[in-house]
C-alpha cells in the first residue's frame, strides 16, 4: 500500500512506517545495500585522494602546499575563482586547533582566520590542509 504524502511534505497521521519495516516492506539487507552503494558513490577513490596537514611556515596555504600536490579549498570568496578559501587550522587563544580559512583578501595570505570568542581571529601560526 502506498501512503500519499501530504501537501506540507509529511506523512499523514495514518502512516505507520514501523509497520512497513516489521512486515518486511523494507529489509535490513536492502538498507545495507543502499548504504554500501552510497559510500561507493560518495567516496569512490578515498585512498587516491589522501590529504595531510602541512605547517603554514608564515606563507599562504597555496605556497605551503605546492610541493605536496596543492592546497585544499572549501570554496571561493565572493564568487571570484581567483580567490579560493584554503582550509587551515590554528590555535586561537590557546584553546586548541580549530578549522578556518586562509585567504589573502581577508587577513593576508600568511594568516589563518578561525572562529574564536564569537568573532573571527587571524592567527599567524597555522597548518594547511594539502593534497598528497
Amino acid at each position: 500500500m502506498n501512503t500519499p504524502v501530504s501537501a506540507i511534505g509529511e506523512l499523514p497521521s495514518t502512516a505507520k512506517p514501523r509497520a512497513a519495516l516489521a512486515s518486511g516492506g523494507v529489509s535490513g539487507r536492502r538498507v545495507s545495500a543502499m548504504i554500501a552503494m552510497c559510500v561507493v558513490l560518495v567516496f569512490p577513490h578515498t585512498a587516491a585522494h589522501a590529504i595531510s596537514w602541512q605547517d603554514g611556515n608564515g606563507v599562504s596555504c597555496k605556497v605551503s602546499c605546492a610541493s605536496k600536490g596543492g592546497a585544499i579549498d572549501s570554496g571561493i570568496y565572493k564568487g571570484d575563482p581567483d580567490k579560493p578559501l584554503y582550509v587551515c587550522a590554528a590555535n586561537a587563544g590557546g584553546k586548541g586547533k580549530r578549522p578556518g580559512y586562509n585567504l589573502a583578501a581577508a587577513a593576508g595570505a600568511n594568516k589563518c582566520v578561525v572562529g574564536y570568542d564569537f568573532r573571527e581571529v587571524a592567527v599567524g601560526t597555522f597548518d594547511c590542509l594539502c593534497k598528497n
